[in-house]
Parts: structure tokens; sequence; C-alpha cells
């Protein structure tokens, strides 16, 4: 097929070669006027879309704001796109982006109130999240991110499809969320560490799973946190490139963050009114109240590895991480969150020996083109 291909591609180049530039050196022996050339429309730039696609196994499944969903290990996967729709600009706007991600948990043993009903109709599939995020650098190092998120159950009859499926109900219907980041990038400074400040500002909706399954549902952000509330992530990035200085193909970084906000924000979740008695364990029993302005507070130590020395480029930027992040409760109520979720609270049969310190260690590997 390639000679085949070949042998025409040549021909086809020496006719043009014959015929037009014959005729054209014909016309000028002969003074004739002759035909300019066409102008050649300049290429259409390149679509400047790029994209990562990452597995990672955790030892405990928790989200950012402290809730702990599983302690016996989870597999993660996520994926994403960012299309950049403008960039090099030195005026006061300097890029833009629009961007998609997708990712899924699968969860090593269904515990707490995720073992009371049938959370694995679906296997070991615990949710799916999806997002839409947005970002605008200005100033030169000023980054203004949006992401919009939704999380669903593996297990939910809010959402038709999945109830087809055998779907019972007891896990937690969409949970809508909203966060916007303001980053500031320190890498102009040329320090060997970067910090990479930044302040968040999270809002969560109603549940749109509310009335399909009852007092199951609940926000993203914990099981005893309210709808339509907000809370704010203040944290640092810092970050250390080993290949810049020696050579290493490793970064380093801590992620630390605390989060903040009005008391109100950790209670008021369904089946968690303000006031409320619930249980904490056989015998135990202790009432929602509000408990001051701090969440959680958390952090760690994350070594990514590039590959490129070993996998060529054209094969994407492949590379492996692994590190381990610590997560203190501050607020009680997520402590409260955590005995519902994964321990006796909801489900007798599990330990009531919940902890306020987490340790998360994880691996994982990834490619980004």
């Amino acid at each position: 097929m390639s000679k085949i291909r070949s042998s025409f591609a040549l021909l086809a180049g020496c006719a043009v070669a014959l015929g037009f530039g014959g005729t054209a050196a014909l016309a000028a022996d002969m003074g004739l006027p002759t035909k300019a050339a066409p102008m050649v429309a300049p290429a259409p730039p390149p679509l400047d879309i790029h994209g990562f696609v990452q597995f990672q196994w955790e030892s405990t499944l928790i989200n950012p704001h402290g809730q702990v969903l599983g302690t016996h290990g989870a597999e993660s996967m996520v994926a994403g796109l960012d299309w950049t729709l403008y960039k090099g600009g030195q005026g006061w706007i300097n890029s833009a982006s629009l961007g998609f991600l997708v990712a899924a948990d699968w969860i090593d043993g269904f515990q707490g109130v995720w073992a009371t009903a049938s959370p694995t109709t679906n296997g070991n599939f615990f949710d799916l999240v999806g997002a839409v995020v947005g970002s605008v650098t200005f100033a030169q190092y000023w980054t203004l991110r949006d992401q919009f998120t939704m999380v669903i159950s593996q297990d939910v009859c809010g959402i038709h499809a999945i109830c087809a499926f055998g779907g019972s109900g007891s896990g937690f219907g969409p949970l809508p969320a909203n966060e916007l980041r303001l980053t500031f990038s320190d890498k102009f400074t040329g320090w060997p560490i970067t910090f990479t400040p930044y302040v968040s500002w999270f809002f969560e909706f109603e549940n749109f799973g509310q009335q399909a399954v009852g007092t199951n549902a609940q926000e993203q952000g914990c099981f005893t946190c309210g709808p339509n509330r907000s809370e704010f992530f203040i944290g640092i990035d810092p970050a250390i490139n080993l290949s810049k200085w020696w050579g290493v193909p490793v970064t380093l970084t801590a992620p630390t963050y605390v989060t903040v906000g009005p008391s109100n924000f950790w209670v008021g979740g369904a089946g968690n009114a303000l006031g409320q008695v619930v249980s904490c364990g056989p015998g135990c029993k202790t009432t929602i109240a509000e408990d001051g302005s701090l969440g959680v507070f958390t952090t760690g130590l994350r070594a990514v590895i590039d590959l490129g020395k070993w996998i060529p480029s054209n094969y994407g930027g492949w590379y492996v991480l692994g590190g381990f992040q610590w997560y203190d409760l501050l607020n009680n109520n997520l402590v409260q969150s955590e005995n519902e979720s994964v321990g006796c609270a909801l489900n007798p049969n599990e330990s009531c020996k919940t902890s306020r310190s987490i340790w998360v260690g994880y691996v994982g590997v990834g490619v980004h083109f």
C-alpha cells in the first residue's frame, strides 16, 4: 500500500512540474503575461486541547471536606479535558480555558449506612462525579477558576436509569455544588520552593434527590451539612521540582488547607436537623449543635515521578505518584458524619470507634497529553 501511494505521489509531482512549470516558462519566453500564483491561506491554529487520565488506590475514601466514606481501601479514576480558548495576552487577561472532568470511585467493602441496604447492586462501584470548569488567568500571576460539580451515588432511585438496574434508594441523590477559587502563582520568584496560596468559596445546593430517597439524602460536603450553605478553603500547595535542582525527575508537594465558614454549615443536613438527638452508637446519644467555624485541617506529602525519560513523549506524558495525607476533623459534626457514614450510628453492627484523626495513603499512575 505504501509503495503504491508513494508512486502516485511521485507521478503527480512530476505532472505538476512538467505541466504547470513548463507552461509558465513558455509564457515567460514569449513575453506573455502569466497568472499570479494563488495566495495560500494561512493554516488554522491547532486546537489547544489537553487532557489527562489518572488511576489511584487509597487506603481510605474521604472527600475534601473531611467526610469519611470508607476505610477498607478504594480505587478512583479521574479524567479530564481542558480547552484553551485564549492565551498569550500581555494585557489584563492573559489566558482563558474551559474544561470537563469525570471521576468514579470503587470501594473495597461497604460499611456503616452503605451496608444497611443493597449498595452492592453495581458491585464495588460507589459514586460518579462530573464537573465543568472554567478558568481565567489575569495580571500574570492570578487565576480565577469556577467549578460546578455533580455527584451521584451508584444506588440512587432518584435517577430512573439507575433504578432500572435494581437500585433501592439506599445511596444519595444528585449532589450539586459550586467552587470558586482564586490562586496566586509565585513561580516568578525563582525560589526552590513555590507555595501557590489560594482561597476557595464552596457553595452546596439542595440535594436533587431529597424527595426520592428521603432521609438518606445528604449534601456534598458532609452528612450533617445543610443545603444552600457555604464554606471556605484556605490553603497552600508548597512544591519543589527536584529535576530542576538535582536532575531527579520528581516533584514533591505538600497540599495543606483548612476549611472555615459559618458554624451552621456543618448542621441542618437531611436527618441531622439542628437540635435533633441522634445516635452515636449503642447507648450513646448526641445532640446536633453548632460547633464553631472550623471544619477540617489537612496536610500531607505527595511525590510525582515523571516517566518521560523511559516512555517516548509521543505516547503521552506518563507519571506515577504516591504519598499520604492527614486529616484532623476539627468540627464535632464531621466526627458525627463519619460515625453515620462508616460507624455504628446508623448501623449497630459497625464499630463505634471512629476517629477525628484520619491518615490516608495512596499510589497511582496517570498520563497527560
